[in-house]
């Protein structure tokens, strides 16, 4: 068997601005097989395997994508090469030559779902990147035409919003400003709901009769709505 010498190791992040490390080598001495590499974390720019701390199991793959909670770590790689034949040589230590660094704050995504009826709830999601997130600001807003001037609605700060009577026929949309736990604030983003609000099935939820029954006495009735704006009812006697 031939044995393999090791020429180049390093660690590189894969493109500019993406959580992601890759091990490149550059080796010799016949075929390469399953080789495994296991990636650390450490606070120490120098390599100490007695600082380090395991981010993921030994496996297969040269890839690895950085969790939020190595920001501010240097990142280790522990290649262990394998021969066709099964044979593998000493592991191999290699360190990232800076620590990691949090990513711009951003919203990588921003929506709504829901049930676009009277009553009905609707609820956002997003995707925060940058950071750990701090307490993020939302808005609901509703709009006559779809993406023309909103009103602010007031009382509504969380990922959920129950449509009321007043959003009938109009448009709903979500703002959301993603805030990091230091402060630190990034762009606003806007979703604007896909359907019009509709109503329910108008029907009444009381009625009662309002009045003495005596002789020459008025007598008027009175109810409870739903289902959008009611129009002229019709009370047959």
């Amino acid at each position: 068997m031939v044995a393999r010498e090791h020429v180049l190791w390093r660690l590189v992040v894969s493109a500019a601005g993406t959580p992601e490390y890759t091990l490149t080598k550059e080796d010799v001495g016949g075929p390469e097989g399953s080789s495994r590499v296991q990636w650390y974390k450490t606070h120490s720019s120098t390599l100490d395997e007695n600082t380090l701390e395991a981010l993921s199991t030994s496996k297969i793959a040269k890839a690895f994508c950085i969790p939020l909670g190595a920001v501010g770590y240097y990142i280790v790689a522990k290649f262990i090469t394998m021969t066709l034949d099964g044979d593998s040589e000493e592991p191999v230590l290699v360190i990232s030559d800076k620590a990691v660094e949090t990513l711009p704050l951003r919203l990588n995504f921003l929506s709504i779902i829901g049930d676009y009826s009277e009553d009905g709830i609707l609820t956002t999601s997003y995707g925060y990147i940058g950071g750990h997130e701090g307490k993020s600001i939302y808005s609901w807003y509703i709009h006559e035409v779809e993406g023309h001037s909103s009103s602010w609605i007031p009382g509504v700060s969380g990922l959920q919003y129950r449509i009321t009577k007043e959003g009938v026929g109009k448009f709903i949309s979500f703002q959301c400003t993603p805030v990091r736990d230091d402060g630190v604030v990034g762009d606003t983003r806007i979703c604007m709901g896909q359907e019009r609000i509709c109503p329910r099935s108008p029907r009444l939820l009381s009625l009662h009769i309002i009045g003495n029954d005596v002789e020459g006495t008025i007598l008027r009735v009175e109810n409870e709505y739903w289902g959008g704006e009611e129009g002229d009812s019709v009370y047959p006697l």
